[in-house]
């Protein structure tokens, strides 16, 4: 604790400007720009040389680098390579993002270079830096290249699409692409340029003491900033919104390693301030690396400060830092994410002063030790916060677990403020904790200590709720209690005045170059059901887009009009459709109903009055009573399918029901109170009438699924799996068909669902 204490003085003397403050930030005085003479030159082949100081003439250049090391080579000191808003294109008209190639600008073994201005795309890597220091550029815009097709759908993750950072000491990111890529570089500066579109914004390997500043990089499909064995560098006031991938609103949230800022292997000492990394992955995600974790056990990404971010909306983590030493987190917001943040094995980490709101979790640790949490507001968390400790199998005989105890123990909770908490605090088998002068307002359990635990101090606490005690050794004093579970000798009879409000004082920013209000101003479109992503990664909202694209529903469709700001108007319809519209301005919700209840394809133009643009929408509304049995089968063996199917097809189900759709997405819990959670099987019957036409059928199910049509096996996926789409493409008659589902589940996350929708 000595160590966390030492720290936490350190913060408060960094408030007050003292050389701590110079020392984590490394002062904002230099922000190099170097001017000379320079000549016009125009790009007309590929490796081409600069060595001086050049104006390139403006214009676009489409040029392949057919040898992949380079278009525009760039070696030299103090000079300027102006581009003046040029434009260097290195993919063929029509070309995919997942095929481009090669590089469009390499700076290598230079010093003092100011390069600005530059527009490049279509390449893998846009521009790269190698091997050098006092480089500046500026003013460039790296949109559009390289990334990844996904194979991820609306209805069910793909696991191919995970990123692994992981490993880059051979450059290994570079298959992931980037906007900009640099590699050994010392006092540079990155300061108002843009990216955009792609998988990867900017990338920091082997960098020290960088200025990164004014930039956004947002809308990407991995990292808006990724940084691997980089430190002391000051990251301040930029845009890192929208990078993500891994996630459909409502099924799946994992986010697959994606990140607003990327924080990997041995990166210490820099300082994070002022960035808005929403609606990301995670927000910030630091990770100490395989150096620490299997190697030697030792180091870490230690002694980051991260200081007045926008992490909010993450689809998993806020902000997730493990297997770390001696990082601060001060005044950051995290709204609406599964768990604001994440702290696996981090120790003497200063946790002050946060925003934490309408998240599923709010700061959760595991056999982390030595932490202090001060000051942090929570409203309307599942588990405001939650410590614990596990088996410790998987560490114990690797160097990481020869290296560190890794135990629950030695916390401070201090002046934290609950409003609207499922639970405030849960300690399970955490011990040597003292809780005091938190103020709890209208949670279900006010305290929680399970399993085996010692030295656990409450004192001077308003606690509401219940408070849930285990069989471990925890002393009370000075308490006001507004629940149940605690003797009411030595309670206060009236609540104590805690000062909960004051969470920013004594906690002073710290100085760092830039000036942009990175944060999503007032009227922005936020929250989690903004994450739309496609095969290519995430929508951006610079274009008017139908979510969803190819609406089809059970009895009615609803589906919203996005885009920039602007009226909008329905102008025309298909005869027998209604249209009920939620405003006059984008965004808009539409719900879409057939007037007589059948089955019948739709359509509507969708006109903008500013622009004189129409939107067309096509679809399909369904009408069906769907029959729904479920039936119990015993279990065969670890992921065996049942043994005799027609042996549980003719046994008694255990429910039944007549539903609108097949749309269960059940997770690990049971489908409805009183019936299992695993090991059933389940049937679903309906007759459809359907227009004339090519139609795709789709399936997701975990686990097992067939599919018949009239009697047709058209889908046969009857094995063990995750969540899995399937599909049949088929001619159909006008008329009535016969459709039949039937499904099994094993153990874990239980899901099916039934699609169907015109062929293009």
């Amino acid at each position: 604790m000595k160590k966390l204490v030492n720290n936490l003085v350190s913060l408060r003397k960094l408030a007050a400007g003292s050389v701590v403050l110079a020392m984590l930030c490394g002062g904002a005085g230099w922000a190099w720009s170097f001017e000379s003479v320079a000549s016009q030159r125009t790009i007309e082949t590929d490796n081409l040389k600069l060595s001086e100081s050049v104006e390139v003439a403006p214009g676009e250049y489409r040029i392949q680098d057919g040898d992949g090391n380079g278009v525009v080579h760039i070696r030299g000191q103090g000079i300027v390579v102006d581009f003046q808003g040029a434009t260097l294109v290195g993919s063929a008209a029509g070309q995919k993002p997942d095929e481009f190639t090669g590089v469009g600008v390499v700076v290598s073994d230079s010093s003092r270079v100011t390069l600005r201005n530059l527009r490049v795309r279509g390449f893998k890597v846009g521009l790269l830096v190698r091997r050098s220091t006092q480089v500046v550029i500026e003013g460039c815009d790296v949109s559009d290249n390289w990334k990844m097709h996904l194979r991820s759908t609306p209805q069910a993750e793909d696991g191919a699409d995970w990123l692994f950072g992981h490993e880059n000491d051979q450059d290994e990111w570079l298959r992931y692409g980037a906007g900009m890529y640099l590699a050994d570089c010392a006092d540079f500066v990155l300061r108002n340029n843009r990216g955009r579109r792609g998988q990867n914004g900017i990338c920091l390997v082997r960098c020290t003491r960088g200025q990164v500043y004014d930039n956004e990089m947002s809308f990407h499909s991995g990292w808006g900033l990724a940084m691997y064995r980089s430190s002391h560098n000051q990251i301040a006031h930029n845009k890192f919104d929208w990078c993500i991938r891994g996630y459909s609103h409502g099924v799946y949230n994992r986010g697959q390693d994606s990140a607003g800022i990327l924080v990997y292997e041995q990166c210490c000492d820099n300082v994070f301030a002022y960035n808005s990394a929403t609606h990301g992955g995670d927000g910030f995600f630091l990770f100490a690396g395989l150096e620490t974790l299997q190697e030697t056990g030792q180091g870490g990404c230690n002694r980051n400060l991260v200081y007045g971010n926008d992490f909010s909306h993450a689809s998993n983590n806020g902000i997730e830092a493990t297997f770390s030493d001696g990082n601060v987190f001060a005044c950051n917001r995290m709204d609406q994410a599964d768990h604001a943040f994440w702290g696996g094995y981090s120790y003497n980490t200063l946790i002050v002063a946060n925003q934490i709101s309408r998240c599923n979790h709010g700061i959760s640790i595991e056999h982390g030790s030595n932490n202090w949490i001060e000051r942090n507001v929570f409203e309307r968390v599942g588990v405001a916060v939650n410590l614990w400790q596990g088996e410790q199998a998987a560490f114990a005989d690797r160097p990481y677990g020869r290296h560190h105890h890794c135990r629950s123990e030695e916390y401070e909770m201090v002046r934290n403020r609950f409003t609207e908490c499922g639970t405030d605090l849960r300690l399970v088998h955490t011990s040597a904790v003292r809780i005091r002068e938190n103020d709890s307002r209208q949670a279900r359990v006010g305290l929680e200590l399970a399993g085996t635990y010692q030295r656990v101090r409450v004192e001077g606490n308003n606690l509401s709720g219940d408070v849930r005690l285990g069989n471990g050794q925890a002393s009370f004093a000075d308490n006001y209690l507004m629940g149940q579970g605690l003797p009411r000798e030595g309670l206060r009879e009236q609540p104590l005045e805690i000062d909960a409000e004051a969470v920013t004082r004594d906690v002073r920013a710290p100085e760092v170059p830039g000036k942009q209000d990175a944060f999503l101003p007032a009227g922005t479109l936020r929250g989690l059901e903004y994450i739309l992503v496609d095969e290519w990664g995430p929508y951006d909202f610079s274009q008017v887009r139908l979510d969803p694209a190819r609406p089809v529903g059970w009895h009615e469709v609803r589906l919203r009009v996005l885009g920039p700001p602007q009226p909008f108007r329905v102008v025309d319809a298909t005869p027998g459709v209604d249209i009920a519209v939620s405003g006059e301005q984008l965004p808009a919700r539409l719900r879409v109903t057939s007037r007589d209840g059948q089955s019948r394809p739709f359509q509507f133009v969708v006109e903008l009055p500013q622009g004189g643009e129409r939107i067309e929408a096509r679809g399909l509304i369904l009408a069906a009573r769907w029959r729904v049995r479920m039936y119990g089968w015993p279990r065969v063996g670890p992921m065996q399918p049942p043994a005799d199917w027609a042996a549980v097809l003719g046994s008694e189900p255990l429910a039944e029901w007549e539903l609108p759709a097949v749309d269960f997405r059940w997770g690990g819990w049971p489908a409805w109170e009183g019936l299992p959670a695993d090991h059933f099987g389940t049937v679903c019957e309906a007759q459809l009438r359907l227009p004339a036409g090519k139609y795709v059928l789709r399936t997701v199910s975990d686990d097992g699924v067939r599919l018949y049509l009239d009697g047709r096996l058209v889908i046969d996926n009857w094995t063990w799996h995750p969540p899995v789409e399937d599909r049949a493409t088929l001619e159909l008659e006008e008329g009535e068909h016969a459709v039949r589902i039937e499904h099994f589940e094993i153990d874990g996350v239980a899901q099916l669902q039934f699609f169907i929708e015109p062929a293009d």
